[in-house]
């Protein structure tokens, strides 16, 4: 998967600013053009997410965790698309 400012992501999300990357990922400020362009945290991963983690997550909802919003295979890797905490 290609990681440049600009690209899009699952044909929605598209990248803005890098924020941080380690053995996990990079994440990105993002932007969710199928939400008006509303602002996400978009995670590339190496490896596409397991489908049991992806369902273990998806409705939690809770003050203390950052919420996810999708998640799926992009080429080679993964996403992850969470709440974006400024």
């Amino acid at each position: 998967m290609s990681e440049a400012p600009n690209d899009l992501v699952a044909g929605r999300y598209r990248r803005v600013v890098r924020v941080g990357a380690g053995a996990e990922g990079t994440v990105w400020r993002a932007e969710d053009l199928a939400r008006g362009g509303a602002a996400v945290a978009l995670k590339c991963t190496p490896s596409p997410p397991s489908p049991a983690w992806v369902a273990a997550v998806m409705g939690v909802e809770a003050p203390t965790l950052v919420r996810v919003r999708d998640a799926g295979v992009e080429g080679d890797g993964g996403y992850v698309v969470m709440d974006l905490v400024a």
